[in-house]
């Protein structure tokens, strides 16, 4: 990677930055791999004292073979594939072409009121080639019962708009001075999927010995596609508030439109005129530590599309959260608890009546929305200087989430996510010498997946440990050494589905020298 930036003009005034970037990756897992390529450059210009405008160009194209994942065995247990285990076909291929343009102005206006407009223009071309899937389930004892499934190819083409403008900036009021921000935005995305069936490339006899080089591309079926267009725009209002010396406060709200329609332009589904408030105190109790509370509507449109083929409607809830934070040992140590409780509704789960299809009306997984779900838990960090060369970086999670209202009342919500997640993080500048050494670990709770029928997959409590290593060759330049996953520990990254669950990565172990002109 290369990354030059500084002044074009004598003055000044006009200035640039360019980035460009060459990643080649392979992986663990055979036959898989990620490269990379991108450019990225921005320019910048004050045009009059007032007036600075800028432009930018990003663009990335990736190429690689993906790989979702190894099933577990037909019981829920561990199949014990090797981690390099690949099934699919070996000549597939996923391309992406990602280009980003971005303009900007920003106009000083009076009273140190400041003026702000940004338009983007993303573009994004997806080809995909040979994807597969698998059906069935391994029998542990055999070997037996997977079948592959593959298409010809896939096409998704995305083009988005965007524009945000909005003004900030001081207001006077009861002899204190306050800040306030008004603006408007919108979007456009309009995504246009083009597919083949996909058609049975492979029996497969024994899964643990399968040779993906086996797979015969099987003869193109019907096709299949999708075109939508999302528009959505709002305008919104930010009032942050010097209540006194001690107590300030932020008031905000939105007003949104959105609208989804089809190739046809029938609309699908529109929402007009949604108001999401929130609101926040921030007391300081000292000149150390200060005590918070937030409030917050909710309102997310989603793409999941339930077994019918039609979209969900968009999750709402609301958000709370109150804490306290500390900036302590003058400033050099920063310490906070939160805790927070969200309530959402129609959030998408997995529809587990319909089997996973690349192919069906969903293009792969269908969802179903779900009724009240309320997740609510605590949240305690710690991050900066202990003493003098000594960082250290601490954080501590607790959430647990169920379904209070519908069917699965009472039930657990999300069990594939960790009730409790511990990290840990020091980092030491040795005395006298130029060396750092430091060292983590990250601690998860127990995980598992009980919405398919016959099964349940899961992932026990695990910890993982890193180590790191810097020696400052001189002021400029510095070398690296960081150790992912020490004790080259086996385990799943998640607990997905039956079929495709992805191991997390071995042991890594990467250096680097940077040097900075």
């Amino acid at each position: 990677m290369g990354d030059v930036s500084g002044p074009l003009t004598e003055s000044g005034k006009v200035r640039g930055r360019f980035v460009a970037l060459v990643d080649d990756a392979n992986s663990f897992i055979d036959y898989a791999f990620n490269n990379k390529q991108g450019i990225y450059g921005i320019l910048e210009a004050e045009v009059t004292p007032t007036t600075l405008v800028s432009a930018s160009v990003q663009y990335q194209k990736d190429l690689g073979r993906n790989h979702l994942g190894v099933p577990y065995a037909a019981d829920g247990s561990d199949s014990g594939l090797k981690r390099s285990s690949f099934f699919g076909n070996p000549d597939s291929h996923n391309n992406k072409d990602y280009r980003l343009y971005t303009m900007g102005i920003e106009q000083k206006l009076f009273d140190d009121w400041l003026l702000k407009a940004t338009y983007m223009r993303g573009l994004t071309d997806v080809y995909q080639s040979k994807d597969s899937w698998l059906a069935g389930s391994l029998n542990p004892v055999t070997g037996a019962g997977l079948r592959l499934f593959q298409n010809v190819k896939l096409t998704r083409d995305l083009k988005s708009d965007a524009l945000d403008v909005h003004a900030s900036g001081p207001v006077t009021l009861f002899g204190r001075t306050h800040e306030l921000t008004l603006g408007i935005n919108g979007s456009k995305l309009s995504s246009e999927t083009k597919g083949t069936d996909y058609r049975l490339a492979a029996t497969i006899p024994n899964g643990y010995d399968f040779d993906p080089n086996s797979i015969v591309t099987p003869v193109p079926g019907g096709t299949y596609g999708s075109d939508d267009v999302i528009r959505q725009h709002g305008m919104f209002a930010v009032g942050r508030f010097n209540l006194s010396d001690s107590l300030k406060m932020i008031l905000g709200s939105r007003v949104s439109w959105y609208r989804l329609t089809d190739r046809l332009g029938t609309s699908s589904q529109t929402e007009t005129g949604v108001v999401t408030p929130y609101a926040g105190l921030v007391y300081d109790l000292d000149s150390e530590y200060s005590v918070y509370a937030s409030y917050a509507d909710i309102f997310k449109p989603q793409e999941f599309r339930n077994a019918n083929g039609s979209r969900l409607e968009p999750v709402i809830g609301t958000n709370y959260e109150v804490g306290i934070k500390g900036e302590l040992l003058n400033k050099q140590l920063n310490v906070a608890a939160a805790f927070f409780r969200l309530e959402q509704t129609n959030v998408g789960r997995p529809d587990t009546s319909v089997p996973f299809n690349l192919g069906n009306i969903c293009q792969g997984q269908c969802y179903t929305a779900s009724d009240k779900i309320v997740s609510q838990g605590l949240e305690l960090n710690l991050n900066g200087e202990v003493s003098v060369g000594w960082n250290v970086a601490a954080g501590y999670t607790y959430m647990h989430s169920e379904y209070t209202a519908g069917e699965k009342k009472g039930d657990r919500y999300m069990t594939t996510l960790p009730m409790h997640s511990l990290s840990l993080a020091s980092y030491y500048r040795i005395p006298s010498t130029e060396w750092s050494i430091g060292g983590n670990v990250r601690a998860y709770g127990r995980i598992y997946n009980q919405d398919a029928t016959n099964y349940d997959i899961k992932r026990g409590g695990l910890a993982i440990v890193g180590l790191t290593a810097k020696y400052q060759v001189n002021k400029k330049t510095e070398l690296n050494l960081i150790v992912n996953n020490l004790f080259d520990r086996r385990y799943y990254a998640t607990v997905d589905s039956l079929n495709y669950t992805t191991f997390a990565e071995p042991r890594r172990i990467m250096a680097n020298l940077k040097y900075q002109f």
